[in-house]
Formats: structure tokens, sequence, C-alpha cells
């Protein structure tokens, strides 16, 4: 017994000693931190659009499905299973697309109107509501180094007093990625948002315009 005690202790002195070191090599690298983006401001850069719509038209933040509905940073590879998502580990959204996409369609519809009113809600006495699904908002990447951004939006213009659809339609937009990684992703997104919104603004303004010609 008096032998065995001295060879335990340095057996078990042994194994604590690879333990400690194994814990060593298995010690994790401290994560990078994670960044946060938006479209920065909506005013830079950005022309004057001529007013054309004369009235207070409701745009609230669009629909969409969870996952765009999110902060995540999404983006596909066209190139290996296209279908499914993927995610940037340490770039997110300061807002959700939702929320990105819905301020600056008001914006820039606010900014073609007469009276400058493309409100969120109903508080103020209102002549349209826009209803908005986001149904794409992601970077897709053709090869390891070229990528595009992708949005689709289907858009309805209401008739606030007679509460009907005037007319709807699903746009969509591209823009090429300048980098292929989350800030080329950024980059990407704010200029096909910036395309779609457009289409989308000069869309409804005509069909405003011929629903005013139609009326008797």
């Amino acid at each position: 017994m008096s032998r065995a005690a001295p060879r335990a202790t340095v057996l078990w002195a042994s194994l604590a000693s690879l333990g400690l070191l194994s814990g060593c090599g298995l010690k994790r690298a401290p994560r990078p931190p994670v960044a946060s983006y938006d479209f920065g401001s909506l005013q830079t850069g950005t022309p004057v659009v001529e007013s054309r719509i004369a009235h207070v038209i409701v745009i609230q933040d669009p629909i969409a499905p969870l996952w765009i509905d999110s902060r995540d940073m999404h983006y596909r590879l066209a190139y290996d299973e296209p279908a499914r998502l993927r995610r940037y580990a340490s770039s997110r959204w300061a807002l959700s697309p939702v929320q990105l996409v819905g301020t600056l369609l008001r914006t820039r519809m606010g900014e073609a109107t007469e009276r400058g009113a493309a409100i969120r809600d109903y508080g103020l006495e209102s002549d349209y509501w826009v209803r908005v699904e986001l149904e794409e908002f992601s970077q897709f990447f053709d090869t390891e180094q070229a990528g595009r951004a992708l949005v689709r939006l289907k858009v309805a213009l209401n008739e606030r007093r007679g509460r009907r659809l005037l007319a709807q339609r699903t746009f969509a937009a591209q823009a090429a990625c300048p980098s292929p990684n989350a800030q080329g992703a950024v980059a990407g997104l704010r200029v096909a948002s910036e395309r779609i919104v457009a289409d989308v603004v000069d869309w409804v303004a005509k069909v405003i315009a011929e629903t005013a010609a139609a009326a008797p």
C-alpha cells in the first residue's frame, strides 16, 4: 500500500497535467465583434424628385417571411444548394429589412408627393393605402467572387374611401455587389432597394393619375 500510494499520486498528477494541456489546446479564439449595418443617410447623393402625387398615402412596413423580418444578413450560393439560406455570422442589419425597405419607400414616396405626405399609420386622413410584401431580400453568389443583390416586392394600391383595390403588381430589382462579403451585400442591397422603390413610386403615380382621369 505504501508503494502504491506514490504511484497513484504520480498517475493522477500526470493525468491532471495532460488534461490541463489539452484544455489549453482546445481553448477557442475570441469571436470577432458583430458589425451592424443600415442604408446610411437616405438623403446623401439622392436627386430631388419632382412632386407628382397630390395625395396623402399610407405605407406601412412590408409584410415578410420570418427569415426576412429579422436582423440576420442572408446570402445564397447559386452554384451550391441555391435554395439553402445562409447567414453571415459576424454581420447583422441594424434594423430588419422590413423596416429598412419600409422607411426607404415612405421617404421616396413622400418626396414625390405634392404635400410631402407618405405616412406609416392611419392617424391622418389619407387617400390611398399601399400594401407591400417583401418576398426576397438577399445576396446571391453566382461564383465565389461574383455576387448580386436581389430585392422582390409585391405591391397593391388601394383606395381608402371606397376600400377598393386599384391595381397590384410584382417588382424585382438587382444590383451587383462590389465585394464578395457582407459589405458588398449592404452596398448591393441599398442600390437594388433604391431601384425597386423608384419603380414602385413611378407605378403608384401612374395608377393614381389614370384613376383620376377615368373618374366621371
